[in-house]
């Protein structure tokens, strides 16, 4: 156990000498038993590069002897380095302040991410965390990359943080707050409030946070922290009489513009981009606080570093909690989250069962990810059970160890009270205190565990209990106590061995393609340098016949592809349909959009923020989500009836190239060609065909998923780039600016509906904004693009095959060189190196077959520096 000296101010301190405590060594931990972490990696990296080199090095210079050689020597090239680990991606989600980041420092047993949970540059972006190529597990070096907003974005960041500014303070009566005040409405708002509304305490909580925010946004922009003069001009500025006529916006534009160039000479800015190359642990520190200071201007983080987890193929996504103010903020974030294989919900412990917050971006992740790619883990496992409050929490439990913990804390409370005790005995019943508090807290964590599981689980979700914060003190070589779970009890390493296993199986089969596919191409290519044969009539007549049929295959199948997406994709909803939806938009709109919390201003604040009021009472109000609702029933009837289509689109464009495959294998087999060369032709010809199966199924696997994708994409609304909101966002514009004073209400209403919707007097006249057709035609045209694309994919994959086949259909034939002395030289030089090559294939190929007893490997770790 190491130990060190104290120095105080003028030297070494007598007796200052403390030796640390044991820390928890997360390098004793075991791999999941999975085939991936059963396998030798570095055995199976080596003896592949070492083959494949053999194999090259064998037949260096006789490149031109041969076409086969050629194709041999660039497939050993391409085929020494096994695939790249794939990434999984983890989006991490929660509400801002309960322990993302904390859990995930823990995960990685590193402080890579800020945790102060008050602090708005903690949630002000998202900082993807992935593998640096060539890194140690144990290194405390990283690549930093951070992405600024453009121009553009900045701006529109400006108006969002005018709107969250004015929110709260919108100065003197302006034409807005005036127009409001005037409304006509027959029942009498409160015109008290500034919006037209009593306030709850909790909106009004809301809207000074946001005006807290606007200001630090604005203070940075023009760095006001290095001038007082400034400073005193913002204030100034902020209180004016009208934040809203473009004036304020239009200098902060100029000065955010110059303060970004400012910030790039400083860090080495190139086309929004500045990277850093390995830095340490202690510099990335100094980089997260000067992010922290330039927040408003940082779009995302990068972190590539190295970890087991991460080499093994885990990334995370590190996202900006929950009810994020910025609506452009909240659109790359939930960007980052269609990018994410996999979603990990963080709660609180405590208010996972009475939150309706948890339960309503629960159940938001459910639905795009599915519950078999939804994680739920409930931090802060520690802060469960109230020590204060022990006795009366465990009173009520009637099941063991309760009852039994429940009297002993009953026999310590009365010997508490009893006068005569001796003080002697003080420590050891604090001991005996402690031990039954830890008892109860472990065993009251694992009860509520149980219970939440058991109700999640049915619905086929994942869940983990933790405390972050526990398993951290037990990794602090330097902490003054221990906290009441140890590392294990805080869940940390159960999580990290189940995240373990998320990316194992992809990878454990593109490597297992690798060797059971790549390596023994190699093998078959090698043969066609090997072994020639002398084609007949028949076999020319084939060889003849399959180019002439290539030729036109690829054009017939890209007219297959066009043709069949456009008639297989359909129309969402037909004439009389749409009649019906727009009535129920109109009708919605009547019935609705009068509730007390949405009329006067309040709908006009609704319109300036795009139909999503981002605090204040109306929090939790959605227009887009409201017009959308009439339309979703047929866009599920849409995606329900377009399931099947994506297997027709797949069936149509593989039906040819399976039928010329069978066509080819039927003329082979009637040519009297010698048995030898038929044999390898129809291998040949086998694998291709298998090849191209693989692709149709990839093909068909996409088409489905793109579609869902699409589906999901136009019945949900979480966010200002959704296709119901970016449709919308013209309209709030137009009725917003609509003419105010008496019954403005109404007149913004109205004009929204006008100018979606068919006129009630005029059915037959398109509106300005079709709503109905150009959701429709963008539903469409999006479901063709996509769809176009990936039949293009397995175009380019099938086409590829039949070239391959008739390539080595050619090579399989004696050619002018054959005879050579080059090509015997060659030849011995092939056969010699294959000898060394099938046996090294052989013993690598045994890593993958069949179950076989494993013992659970320790996760391999380089010692840390300190260490």
């Amino acid at each position: 156990m190491s130990s060190f000296t104290d120095s105080g101010p003028t030297g070494p301190t007598k007796g200052a000498k403390r030796k640390f405590v044991d820390i928890y060594d997360a390098s004793k931990e075991t791999f999941p038993d999975d085939p991936w972490y059963a396998l030798d990696h570095d055995y199976i990296k080596a003896t592949v590069r070492d083959m494949c080199d053999k194999l090259i090095t064998s037949l260096h210079g006789y490149e031109s002897v041969d076409p086969g050689i050629t194709d041999l020597l660039k497939g050993a090239r391409d085929a020494k380095n096994l695939p790249s680990v794939k990434q999984c991606r983890l989006a991490v989600l929660g509400e801002q302040g309960k322990g993302k980041s904390s859990l995930i420092n823990a995960l990685l047993d590193r402080k890579l991410l800020d945790t102060s949970g008050g602090s708005e540059a903690c949630t002000a972006f998202a900082t993807v965390i992935l593998h640096k190529e060539g890194s140690n597990d144990h290194t405390k070096n990283s690549d930093v990359k951070i992405e600024f907003w453009n121009m553009e974005e900045i701006g529109i960041r400006i108006r969002e943080q005018i709107d969250r500014w004015t929110d709260l303070y919108p100065g003197h009566a302006s034409d807005q707050l005036q127009r409001s005040l005037e409304n006509d409405d027959d029942e009498n708002p409160n015109k008290d409030s500034l919006n037209g509304v009593e306030e709850s305490m909790d909106s009004w909580d809301a809207l000074q946070r946001g005006a807290t925010t606007a200001r630090e946004f604005f203070g940075i922009i023009f760095n006001t922290k290095e001038n007082d003069v400034t400073n005193r001009w913002l204030d100034e500025m902020l209180h004016k009489t009208n934040l809203q006529d473009g004036v304020f916006h239009e200098t902060c534009h100029k000065r955010a513009e110059a303060r970004l160039r400012e910030i790039g000479g400083k860090i080495d800015m190139r086309k929004s981009l500045s990277e850093h190359k390995d830095v340490s642990d202690k510099d990335l520190a100094e980089i997260r606080n000067l992010i922290r200071q330039i927040w408003p201007f940082v779009k995302s983080v990068t972190i590539a570093t190295g970890h087991v987890l991460l080499r093994n193929g885990l990334c995370f996504f590190d996202l900006p909690g929950y009810g994020d103010t910025s609506q452009l903020r909240e659109t790359v974030i939930n960007e980052f989250r269609r990018r994410a294989d996999l979603e990990m919900v963080v709660v609180p412990y405590s208010r996972l069962q009475t939150s309706t917050v948890q339960k309503y971006y629960l159940g938001r992740s459910i639905r795009r990810m599915g519950a078999n790619r939804t994680l739920l883990v409930m931090n802060r496992s520690d802060e469960l059970l109230n020590e204060n409050d022990v006795h009366a929490m465990i009173s009520q439990i009637k099941e063991e160890p309760f009852p039994s913990l429940t009297a002993r804390l009953a026999h310590f409370d009365s010997i508490g009270d009893d006068e005569e005790e001796e003080d002697d005995d003080e420590n050891e019943i604090q001991d005996s205190w402690c031990q039954i508090i830890k008892e109860a807290t472990i065993a009251y964590i694992q009860r509520e565990t149980r219970s939440i599981q058991m109700h999640m689980e049915k619905k086929g979700i994942r869940v983990f209990s933790s405390s972050a914060s526990s398993y951290l003190q037990r990794t602090n070589r330097r902490r003054t106590k221990d906290p009441i779970l140890t590392a294990e009890e805080a869940g940390i390493p159960a999580l990290r061995q189940f995240l373990y296993s998320l990316p194992a199986e992809a990878n454990f089969q593109r490597y297992r393609e690798h060797v059971f596919d790549t390596l023994p191409a190699l093998q078959r290519q090698a043969g066609l340098v090997l072994e020639k044969h002398i084609e007949d009539e028949g076999y020319a007549q084939m060889r003849r016949n399959f180019k002439a049929q290539l030729l036109t295959l690829e054009r017939s199948l890209r007219n297959i592809a066009t043709l069949n997406t456009e008639v297989l994709v359909a129309k969402p909803w037909s004439q009389g349909e749409q009649k019906i939806a727009n009535y129920n938009i109109r009708s919605m709109a009547q019935h609705k959009w009068v509730d007390a919390r949405i009329r006067y201003s309040g709908f006009a604040k609704m319109l300036r923020e795009n139909g999503i009021p981002v605090n204040g009472k109306y929090v939790g109000q959605n227009l887009n989500d409201d017009i959308l609702g009439p339309l979703s029933g047929y866009i599920e009837q849409w995606h329900t009836m377009m399931q099947p289509r994506a297997e027709q689109l797949s069936i149509h464009l593989n039906r040819p190239v399976q039928g010329l495959f069978t066509n080819v294998e039927a003329f082979i087999d009637r040519t009297a060609v010698d048995p030898a060369l038929k044999r390898r032709t129809i291998e040949a010809l086998t694998h291709a065909s298998r090849q191209t199966k693989a692709a149709y199924q990839t093909m068909l696997s996409h088409l489905s998923h793109t579609l869902r994708e699409n589906y999901l994409d136009f019945t949900t609304e979480i966010d200002i780039s959704c296709p119901i909101a970016k449709e919308m966002r013209p309209v709030y514009e137009r009725a917003w600016r609509a003419a105010g004073g008496k019954g403005s209400y109404y007149k913004q209403r109205t004009m929204l509906l006008e100018l979606t919707l068919p006129s009630e007097s005029r059915p037959h006249r398109d509106p300005i904004y079709p709503l109905l057709k150009n959701l429709e035609n963008k539903l469409m045209n999006r479901q063709r693009d996509v769809w176009r694309s990936h039949c293009d994919a397995f175009i380019k994959d099938a086409i590829a095959q039949l070239e391959d086949f008739s390539r080595v259909s050619e090579q399989l034939l004696i050619n002018a060189t054959y005879m050579t002395q080059e090509h015997k030289m060659a030849r011995r030089q092939l056969k010699s190196s294959l000898v060394d090559f099938d046996r090294s294939l052989e013993g690598i190929q045994g890593q993958f077959k069949g179950p076989k007893q494993r013992t659970l490997k320790k996760i391999k770790r380089e010692p840390n520096e300190e260490e």
